[in-house]
């Protein structure tokens, strides 16, 4: 350093250095966390994830001095890549799930709306032919009445009642 230069102390050699000895100690961490499985290994992606340190401020020089750093963070993005594709595809199956759920569903109602419109026309038909069978009754024994009347022009001779099943 020439004398009157102003020197920045993190344009220093032991900025520079104490940057690497971070580094080192961040890459040691990520590759002892990276080697955890499932959860625990999402949750160190979560972590990285955060920002809670700023990889876009390390010079790349830095990060050529720490290849465990990438390779670590390679490992648990891969990691979270295949759980997100796994949960992606338990979505999908459920998706179809329901959709096959909501179709039986639609196709139950659809069913239940036919029985019930059967059973409704069921109703109809049953009243109505109750209706008739009253009135056919009643004219039945309106002409029963009238066939075997014992007054009148027979002398009151009567006539054996034949026998009408009603139904």
């Amino acid at each position: 350093m020439a004398e009157g230069e102003i020197v920045l102390v993190h344009e220093t050699p032991a900025a520079q250095e104490s940057l690497n000895r971070l580094l080192k100690v961040v890459e040691n961490w990520v590759s002892k966390e990276s080697q955890r499985t499932d959860f625990e290994l999402a949750a160190v992606g979560c972590v990285l994830a955060e920002g809670i340190i700023r990889f876009d401020n390390i010079p790349v020089k830095c990060f050529k001095a720490c290849p465990g750093l990438t390779k670590a963070i390679g490992i648990v993005h891969k990691h979270l890549t295949k759980e997100h594709h796994r949960f992606d595809q338990e979505i999908d199956k459920l998706h179809v799930h329901f959709a096959k759920k909501m179709e039986e569903l639609d196709l139950k109602i659809i069913r239940d709306r036919t029985e019930f419109g059967k059973f409704l026309e069921i109703l109809v038909f049953a009243d109505e032919y109750e209706q008739l069978h009253a009135k056919l009754a009643s004219l039945l024994e309106t002409v029963r009445a009238k066939t075997f009347y014992r007054g009148g022009e027979d002398g009151g001779k009567e006539e054996e009642e034949e026998e009408v099943t009603i139904a």
